[in-house]
C-alpha cells in the first residue's frame, strides 16, 4: 500500500495517505479521525490476502474461528456435562465445528470452484444436533457433534479411495495442476 503511494524505504505513520479508491478512502477516513482526536487505527493487508489468491488470505481466520469456537465448546461440555444447553453455550458447542465446516467449504469453493456436499451436510448435522440439544445433556450432545465428524470423515475417506481406484484426481489435486500448467 505504502510504495503504490510513492512511499518506500520507511515504515508507514499516520500521516500517509493514498490516492482514491474505496478500500483507500475508507483508510484515509479513519486517519483523520486520528488526527481529529478520535481513536483508531487502519489495518492494512497486502492484496494478496484480499485478491484472486484469497487461499493465503481470510478463508484461513473462518477455519481457526470454528477451531477455536469448538474448543469453547468443549470446555463448557467439561465444566457442565450433564446440563441441557441453550444460548451461547450450545452455539458455541454445534457451532463451531459447522463453522470449521462451511469455512473448509468457502476455502474449497474459492480455491476448486466445487462444493463439499458432505462438509455442507456436516455443517447441517451439526446444526441438527443443537436441536436435539434441548432435550439431551451436553455430554449426549458434544458426543452426537463427534459422531457427525465421524461420519464426514469417514464418507470422505471412502470416496477418496473410490477416487483414487478409478485413477481419478480430487479438486485439490486437479486444482494444483492447473496453477502448475498456468506458470
Amino acid at each position: 500500500m505504502l510504495a503504490m503511494a510513492g512511499i518506500t524505504g520507511r515504515p508507514g505513520t499516520e500521516d500517509d495517505q493514498s490516492e482514491g479508491g474505496p478500500r483507500t478512502d475508507a483508510a484515509n477516513y479513519t486517519v483523520d479521525l486520528g488526527q481529529q482526536g478520535v481513536r483508531s487505527s487502519v489495518v492494512r493487508l497486502a492484496p494478496m490476502v484480499h485478491s484472486d489468491l484469497d487461499h493465503h488470505g481470510f478463508t484461513h481466520v473462518a477455519i481457526v474461528a470454528g477451531v477455536i469456537v469448538s474448543a469453547v465448546g468443549q470446555e463448557v461440555v467439561i465444566a457442565h456435562p450433564t446440563v441441557q444447553l441453550n444460548g451461547g453455550r450450545l452455539i458455541v458447542l454445534v457451532g463451531g465445528p459447522a463453522l470449521y465446516l462451511l469455512a473448509h467449504c468457502a476455502l474449497r469453493l474459492r480455491m476448486t470452484g466445487t462444493v463439499s456436499t458432505k462438509r455442507l451436510a456436516g455443517a447441517a448435522g451439526c446444526i441438527a444436533v443443537g436441536l436435539l440439544a434441548a432435550i439431551v445433556p451436553a455430554l449426549a450432545s458434544a458426543g452426537l457433534t463427534v459422531a457427525v465428524l465421524l461420519v464426514i470423515i469417514g464418507t470422505e475417506e471412502l470416496t477418496g479411495a473410490q477416487r483414487r481406484s478409478r485413477g481419478e484426481a480430487s479438486p485439490q489435486e486437479r486444482f494444483d495442476a492447473s496453477l502448475e500448467a498456468s506458470s
